[in-house]
This record gives C-alpha cells, structure tokens and sequence, in this order.
C-alpha cells in the first residue's frame, strides 16, 4: 500500500535509529507528502536534518510543526537545540524557556538549557539547570558531564572532576568524557593523568583531533617537544587549518629554537585568523629571538590592538624596546602591563631590567628584589640583580647573585651577553 503513511513514518524512524539520515528523511518526504498537517512526522523528519548538521533545515520543520501544534514542548526543545547548535543562544534559550514551562518534568529540556548557559559561559545559570536535570534523573550521565564542564569554566576543577568520574562510571566508553576529564587534569597541572585520559579518548576514537591537540599540549607543558610536535602534526592531519594547533605547534618549535618552521606556523595561523592575538605574540617573540627587533615590536604593537587589556603584549613589547634601546617606551609599556596585572612578575622583571638599562641601579634592585621575594629561582633577576649589584660595586652580593642564576639556568650568562650585559665580578 503506496498511501500507507504510518509504515513511511515507521520506517523513517527506523533509519534515524540506524543514523541513516539520508533515508530517514526521504521516507518522512513521502509520509508528509500524504499527510502534510503530521506535526510529529515534521518534529522527527526536523531531527533527522538537525543530525545531518543541517539545522536551517530543521529549523523549518520545527517551525511548520509548532505551527499546527503550538503546545508540542518537543518540538521547542528540539528547535532550541538547534538555534544552539547554530549559535543563535538567545533564541535557543526563548524555546528551552518553552519547554520547560509547558513540561517541566523532562530532564531533557534542563539539560539542553544548561549546555546553552554554559556556551554563553554563564556557568552559574548552568550549574541550576544541570542540578534539576539530575534531581529529575539521578543517573543523566551526560548531565553529569555537562556540569562538570560548566565547574571547568568556573576553574572549580576538584568539582569538575568528580562529575567527569561519576559520568564515566555511568557511561564508560564516551571519548569526550575522557577528553573534557583530561583537561580538567590539565588545568591542575596532574599531567601523567591528563595523559591517561586523553590515550584513553584516542584508543576510543582513534581521529580525534582535539584530543590529540591536548595531548601534544600536555607534553608541551613537560618539555616533550618532539612528542608534542608529533601529537600536533597528527592532529593537523585530520584538521589542517586549526589555527590554535598552529600556534601550539609554532610554539613547540619555537622552544626548539627551530624558529623558521616556527615562523611558517604563526604566519599560517594568522592568515587563518587575522584577529589571533596569541599568535601575534608568540610571532614577534620569534622575531625577537632573531634579533629582528622592528618586526618583533609591530607583531607586540598589533597584539596590543587586538586586546588592549591583556597584559602579556604590553610586557613583549617592553622586553623588546629595552633590548633595543627604546628605554622611555619601554618603561611606558611595563607600567602598563603592570597596571593591568599587579603580580604579572615577568613585567616586573621587564621594568627592573629597562631601570638596570637606564643606570637606575637602585629602582633596578628594588624590582628584582619585588620578584624574587615571590619567586626566589627565577634566573634572570637573579643574574640582573646580579649586574646591578656589580655596578654600584658589591661584587661579592653581585657573584652570589650570578652563581645562584648559573645554577639554575647554566647558560644565563650568554643569554644577558646576547643582550648587551657581561659580569664585572667573575
């Protein structure tokens, strides 16, 4: 029977099951084309489209299907997902409201609220949302995730963590969850951990890219440079124009030294994303390390434009400018960075070393001693007190100085001689 539009919509559902959308949607063509006013054949044909990614698509169907039925809570819900998915948040949010409110009992709806909330980052409005979904369903494992991702955001990551675990332990073999737990490891320095998880993520789904992204991140953070470029290239592979793994990779060859393939990354990144200030920034330090001291301040200079209010390009650039000779911009810069970040001692650094430029040995003093009262094993106020000491003739307090930084970091000498300064004392 070519009218029987039940046994269309059936079998339409049972193709979705099977995730081939292709076919679900041409049978629910067929049913709606018999039955054009079935607003659940349009909810459920609007979902098949939402999981081919083709969300306008869907948006229509909803839209038809709330037409006729202006109560249908699904169809609300499933609309929001989609506006979500598309990144229209305001509206997602307006339909979720809906839904709730002609259902209030669906686990579901709250859910799909709480991971709108946690996309606009408003984690706290999340966090209730996710609590009400578990208070309806205790055992909502990928609530439980969500809100460990929403604690993420809130940098509550012994929270976070205790979600991630109970959402494995309720659904075991989710590559995500694996994924969203080693960053939370990640950010708590944990590294042997994060990397369990991610080869965990990786054996589970061998083309995740993101997961392969952080890993080479964690191995980074331990010095692993060459595992780390590999984890890069890898996730590169499958994802060729991210321009975060570029940056990342550009890094890692950067702390090689390999400063040409370093270049060739930060230029692909920021000819992917222009607006990449990060990418600016680790650029310009490449410069810098070249001695290419014009093109380092311009890279700074248009960090700064792009985030006026971070305070990392304000310090590059004044580091650059002190090197080169630029002592009043200089200290301009490192006052600024400081004034946006009080405890930033990199920029304290920076200014204690344009005052040891300038011959104002005693603001230098002050500086580095600011620093290392709070951090007493940073090598180069070590070494730069160091020289300040020489210079105003305490060679014994400026040696003890030189042979702490030496210590730590045995080739601090030639670094401060690549910058214009040679001991006195030793």
């Amino acid at each position: 029977n070519p009218d029987y539009v039940r046994a269309y919509l059936n079998r339409a559902n049972a193709y979705s099951a099977k995730g081939d959308y292709d076919r679900a949607v041409r049978d629910y063509d067929r049913g709606i084309r018999l039955d054009p006013k079935n607003a659940q054949a349009l909810n459920e044909r609007g979902a098949a489209y939402a999981r081919k990614g083709e969300y306008d698509r869907a948006i229509q169907d909803y839209d038809q299907a709330l037409r006729l039925a202006p109560r249908f809570a699904l169809a609300y819900l499933n609309r929001g997902m989609s506006y979500r998915r598309k990144g229209e948040l305001d509206r997602a949010i307006q339909d979720l409201d809906e839904a709730i409110r002609l259902v209030p009992d669906n686990a579901e709806s709250y859910h799909e609220r709480g991971a709108t909330q946690a996309q606009r980052a408003a984690f706290d409005r999340a966090i209730v949302d996710l609590d009400q979904a578990l208070r309806l369903n205790p055992r909502y494992a990928e609530a439980y995730h969500l809100r460990g991702i929403a604690y993420m955001g809130k940098g509550e990551y012994d929270r976070a963590l205790a979600d991630m675990n109970e959402a494995i332990a309720l659904r075991p073999g989710q590559a995500q969850t694996f994924h969203d737990r080693g960053n939370v490891y990640r950010f708590k320095s944990e590294y042997e951990r994060a990397l369990q998880d991610f080869d965990e993520a990786l054996r589970l789904r061998p083309d995740y890219a993101q997961a392969l992204h952080n890993r080479g991140v964690v191995r980074f953070k331990q010095d692993d440079y060459d595992a780390a470029i590999q984890d890069f290239d890898a996730a590169l592979r499958l994802d060729p124009d991210n321009p975060t793994v570029l940056n990342d990779r550009g890094s890692a060859y950067s702390a090689k030294e390999a400063y040409d393939e370093a270049l060739r990354d930060f230029d692909r990144a920021i000819q992917i994303r222009p607006t990449f200030a990060d990418a600016f920034v680790n650029r310009g330090i490449v410069y810098r390390q070249k001695t290419d001291y014009d093109r380092a301040i311009a890279d700074f200079s248009q960090a700064i434009r792009l985030r006026p209010r971070v305070a990392d390009g304000w310090n590059e650039r004044c580091w650059v400018r002190a090197i080169a000779g630029q002592l009043q911009s200089a200290l301009s810069d490192c006052n600024e960075a400081l004034r946006l970040e009080p405890d930033y001692l990199d920029a304290r650094d920076s200014l204690a070393f344009t005052y040891l430029k300038l011959g104002e040995l005693d603001r230098a003093i002050a500086e580095y001693d600011s620093v290392l009262r709070l951090d007493p094993e940073k090598p180069f106020s070590l070494y730069g007190r160091g020289v300040a000491k020489q210079k105003k003739g305490d060679v014994a307090g400026g040696d003890a100085d030189m042979y702490a930084a030496r210590a730590l970091k045995p080739d601090i000498a030639d670094k401060f001689a690549e910058i214009g300064f040679r001991p006195e004392g030793l």
